[in-house]
């Protein structure tokens, strides 16, 4: 029952959106799976959710968000099955967004290994060259449970400053450092594309390249997301003069950026 509640209220929120996903499930039922399988894998704050709206503004790609964030209780096999179940004719791609650290609720997951042994699954590898905007804007969502906006995000600058200690700092760079090159072994027989979020959103041809390597046609992109933090770091980051100190002369000193 609490996951028809669950999707009465998402309807309620999006009834656009509710409306497609009904109707995948619908014709869903008497489709295929003769369709390309990918998944975007990434981190939190990267422009997934850009990257996610882009595809599925595409007729013939459709594409799930974070399955795998929490199991609760449930076998991830059975979610895998859904993300992998028959879609319409029409849907020639068919994917979901998971990032490295999932699932939140259990230390280790098979569905890694699973993942690794699949290896028609293509794989979108999402990351950003500036992992410092990135951290900043992830505790810019926590802290206001905002995690994507249909407007642009200036205003306010106040109640989105953060603190960052060095030590929390070096600790992210270092996480997702080695987060991505795990990856990397993980899916190393996978067919791969690997996208950098700086060039996602400054050359249109990226994405372009992105449905290249899903086998679809091209056609131009459509999103009513916008940018949420536009501000420049100073601005956002209550210790930058310290943080940039600290790590002027490491390999990280190209993130902080005036």
């Amino acid at each position: 029952m609490n996951k028809y509640i669950e999707m009465f209220e998402a309807a309620k929120k999006d009834p656009a959106k509710a409306y497609k996903v009904v109707k995948l499930n619908v014709l869903g039922l008497f489709g295929g799976r003769d369709y390309q399988k990918f998944m975007v894998l990434t981190k939190s704050r990267t422009g997934s959710n850009l990257l996610l709206s882009y595809l599925n503004s595409h007729p013939n790609v459709y594409c799930e968000g974070e399955k795998f964030w929490k199991l609760s209780g449930r076998n991830y096999k059975t979610i895998l099955q859904s993300a992998y179940r028959k879609q319409p004719a029409y849907i020639k791609a068919k994917g979901f967004k998971i990032f490295y650290y999932h699932p939140l609720d259990q230390e280790t997951c098979d569905v890694w290994g699973d993942l690794a042994r699949m290896e028609d699954i293509r794989v979108i590898h999402l990351q950003r060259r500036n992992v410092l905007k990135s951290h900043v804007s992830h505790k810019i969502a926590v802290a206001n449970d905002q995690w994507m906006s249909t407007h642009q995000g200036r205003g306010a600058t106040e109640k989105k400053k953060v603190y960052i200690s060095v030590e929390e700092l070096r600790d992210v760079f270092e996480k997702t450092e080695s987060r991505a090159e795990a990856a990397n072994t993980t899916f190393k027989n996978h067919k791969t594309i690997t996208v950098f979020y700086e060039d996602f959103v400054r050359d249109p041809e990226v994405y372009q390249q992105i449905l290249d390597f899903l086998g679809m046609d091209r056609l131009p992109p459509r999103t009513v997301l916008k940018r949420q933090n536009p501000e420049k770091l100073p601005d956002l980051v209550e210790n930058y003069s310290e943080l940039k100190a600290a790590y002027k002369d490491t390999r990280w000193a190209s993130m902080f950026t005036d």
